[in-house]
C-alpha cells in the first residue's frame, strides 16, 4: 500500500496503523477501520464511509497490477515544515 498525506491546518489528532489493505485510524481517540480488502483492480473512490466526526480518507485507488494508493487527511500546524507541507508518496 501506498499513502499520500494530505495535510490541512487543524487542531485534530489522527494516528493510523496499517495492515495490509486495511486502515485503523484514530481521530481525536474514536477509532474506525477501513477494509480495501475487496476493493477492484483499475479502481477509485472518494465515498468512504466513516464513523469518525470526519472523512480521514480522502480517496483509495488500486491501480491496474493491484497497488492500493490512498490519500489520508493529515493534520498539520500552521509552522509545519516543508516536508509536512509537501509530502511524498509512502509505502507502508
Amino acid at each position: 500500500m501506498k499513502i499520500l498525506k494530505s495535510p490541512q491546518i487543524s487542531n485534530n489528532i489522527v494516528n493510523y496503523s496499517f495492515n495490509n489493505n486495511v486502515i485503523t485510524a484514530t481521530l481525536n481517540d474514536k477509532v474506525d477501520t477501513f477494509d480495501f480488502s475487496s476493493m477492484p483492480n483499475n479502481s477509485i473512490t472518494t465515498e468512504i464511509e466513516t464513523t469518525l466526526a470526519m472523512s480521514v480518507i480522502e480517496k483509495a485507488e488500486r491501480d491496474a497490477s493491484g497497488v492500493l494508493k490512498v490519500v489520508l487527511y493529515t493534520p498539520i500546524s500552521e509552522d509545519a515544515t516543508e516536508l509536512q507541507k509537501f509530502p511524498v508518496w509512502e509505502d507502508v
